[in-house]
């Protein structure tokens, strides 16, 4: 299973990057607008030096065919071929993905609100699909039933594209659809630092110091 973080802030990143096994970065023009009017290819190249194997996925703007080529074109050529463009699943969307791979260029299908918009993303070869899990729990979908059959439907039809869920709002979600069968999640840094600065941990962690030194009247062991 692969965690990818669902920033572009370096610092973030960085500090992650150091705790646990992040796989790569996703970023989209609303995470971008964040940080404001950067330089986003020199701001990505940064990135990828706090670690080489980190996976980008970088979102097109354009909504025709000819200018998500571009855009793919435009990204590919400041980051790398190994660079996962990202593309929105509409009719559009979908005619591009299937240019895209004959190309080869790494696609990641996003913006998946339905079971359907993901399977005919697998059919047109996208590497990743990113089913938006909250967004679908919002509309009242069963989250956990799609990403299940998604897999099987994957699995039996013997596709190599991977699920990359997308869009949590909670932990609880993550580790339900990780459960479920995802290949992959991508998480905002803050909901892992919920759990990992958590006032519950810190608490028990105070307690077992606190016991050991009234214990042994000392801090080492």
């Amino acid at each position: 299973m692969k965690l990818l973080l669902d920033s572009i802030s370096q610092n973030e990143i960085e500090v992650l990057n150091s705790v646990i096994d992040c796989y790569g970065v996703t970023s989209n023009p609303t995470i971008v607008k964040k940080h404001g009017k950067i330089n986003l290819f020199e701001h990505l190249k940064e990135i990828k030096k706090i670690n080489a194997d980190l996976e980008l996925h970088v979102q097109v703007v354009g909504q025709t065919k000819e200018k998500i080529l571009k855009d793919a074109k435009n990204i590919v050529d400041a980051l790398g071929s190994d660079t996962f463009i990202k593309v929105p699943v509409d009719k559009g969307g979908l005619c591009t993905i299937k240019e895209l791979k004959k190309k080869g260029y790494r696609v990641t299908a996003t913006a998946i609100y339905s079971e359907f918009q993901a399977i005919l993303a697998v059919m047109n070869g996208a590497d990743y699909i990113a089913p938006y899990i909250n967004r679908m729990s919002n509309m009242e979908k069963n989250t956990v039933e799609i990403i299940k059959n998604l897999r099987r439907f994957i699995d039996h039809e013997k596709y190599s594209t991977q699920i990359l869920a997308a869009s949590f709002k909670n932990i609880g979600q993550v580790t339900e659809i990780i459960n479920a069968g995802a290949h992959a999640v991508t998480v905002n840094p803050d909901l892992i630092n919920e759990v990992l600065l958590s006032p519950t941990v810190n608490k028990a962690i105070d307690q077992f110091v606190d016991d050991w030194e009234m214990t042994f009247n000392r801090k080492e062991i």
